[in-house]
């Protein structure tokens, strides 16, 4: 490169010299003639001298471009040295900041390492505590489980014994049903019950502010005072009034309330109601079945409504006509048991076509002096595949469910208040 350099420079200086020694040349010799027609003519020293002339610019000119070309490739051959160690730069850059995120990577696994080092410490130490809590709460469940399982046989026995004895001081040697028995709407009732409507409306008619009766008519009501008046809810019809029925005038209202009787049907294990044995069967299969009979203690009228009940006292006594299993025998036999009452007529007038099955407004039973109060509500109007219809109810299995359920019709009546 230096010797290129040198020789340009040495080429334009060469040039200069070319052109001064034309320029000498020329002025030392003769460089044109005139011929005999006056033209002028180049001497061999005039050509000479322009060659000498061409060659010198030849040269500077060769040289310049060189030069220029020369430079060029110099600026070239900076720039991408300039560009080149820029690049080294950031490659020195670059990788000082790799070694730095490579050092920071090794500090971060190192501390993570360090910190695995200290969890897997603590977790072994977490676990041994743990380990050694466990089998200590392990050995605890399992005395406390023992300790359960004999206090639940304990209790098993002790319930076993309370319920058995339960059984022996309530048991069911005496049954007495209150029930309220409504008067159906049946033709042939059809004068008695427009008596009782013509009566209870002159005796409506008789009362003063106090309820007292002005008309003596053999009848009285059970009601209350509002606003200072009293409203009558409903007429009450004593057996010794003239409006209690007569075989001999009213023998059909007399059957209400002389034959009304009740059969009652009690299976340990409830009956699926959608497919019901025959009446038959229900006899057979029960666990215990009973017939309660009695008589009316009165008759009420509900003026609201213009519905007659037969308010009737009915028992079962003779339990040497119970048909038991023995699977119920007491009244701690009764929770999740199921009952079936059979309300009918136990025969009938001549020539009538009495109804076979009377409804329920009312009903209430004692049994061994405990009273089931229990609401209509719960008791369902249910019929086997041959019409015969059933009232039923399910007693509730549990303790306080069951002795809800038998307080469930108290302070009700079957009439509108």
């Amino acid at each position: 490169m230096f010797k290129f350099t040198t020789l340009l420079s040495i080429l334009k200086y060469f040039g200069l010299l070319l052109a001064t020694v034309s320029t000498i040349w020329g002025l030392t010799h003769e460089l044109a003639t005139k011929d005999d027609s006056g033209n002028r003519r180049l001497t061999k020293a005039g050509r000479y001298s322009i060659a000498l002339v061409i060659l010198g610019l030849l040269i500077s000119l060769n040289t310049t471009t060189l030069e220029i070309l020369l430079k060029q490739r110099a600026d070239d051959r900076a720039r991408a040295e300039k560009l080149e160690e820029q690049s080294r730069k950031q490659q020195e850059q670059q990788q000082q900041a790799l070694d730095r995120l490579e050092r920071r990577d090794e500090d971060r696994k190192r501390a993570e390492e360090a910190q695995q080092i200290k969890t897997n410490q603590a977790e072994s130490t977490r676990t041994l505590q743990e380990t050694t809590f466990q089998a200590e709460q392990r050995a605890s469940i399992q005395a406390t489980l023992r300790e359960q399982r004999q206090s639940r046989m304990a209790l098993q026995q002790h319930t076993g014994v309370i319920h058995e004895l339960s059984r022996l001081l309530q048991p069911l040697n005496e049954m007495k049903l209150d029930p309220v028995i409504l008067f159906p709407r049946y033709q042939p009732l059809v004068p008695y019950l427009d008596r009782i409507e013509r009566v209870s409306s002159r005796y409506l008619a008789s009362l003063d502010a106090n309820g007292h009766s002005t008309a003596n008519l053999g009848i009285y009501s059970q009601g209350q005072t509002v606003n200072g008046r009293y409203v009558p809810e409903a007429i009450r019809i004593p057996r010794e009034s003239g409006l209690f029925p007569d075989r001999q005038t009213d023998c059909d209202a007399s059957m209400v309330v002389e034959a009304a009787n009740i059969n009652i049907f009690l299976f340990k294990n409830p009956l699926d109601v959608a497919k019901l044995p025959s009446l038959q069967d229900m006899t057979e299969k029960a666990d215990l079945q009973l017939r309660a009979t009695g008589f009316t203690r009165l008759l009420e009228y509900d003026p609201r409504s213009k519905r007659l009940a037969a308010v009737l006292e009915l028992a079962t006594n003779n339990t040497e006509a119970w048909d038991s299993t023995t699977n119920i025998a007491s009244v701690a036999d009764l929770p999740g048991s199921q009952m079936f009452l059979l309300v009918s007529i136990g025969g009938g007038c001549v020539g009538s076509n009495f109804p076979p099955y009377l409804d329920l407004g009312f009903f209430e039973m004692r049994i061994a002096k405990r009273k089931f109060e229990i609401s209509m509500k719960n008791l369902k109007p249910v019929h086997d595949s041959q019409g015969v219809r059933y009232y039923v109810l399910t007693f509730p299995s549990g303790q306080e469910e069951f002795r809800k359920f038998i307080e469930s019709g108290t302070d009700t009546v079957w009439y509108t208040p």
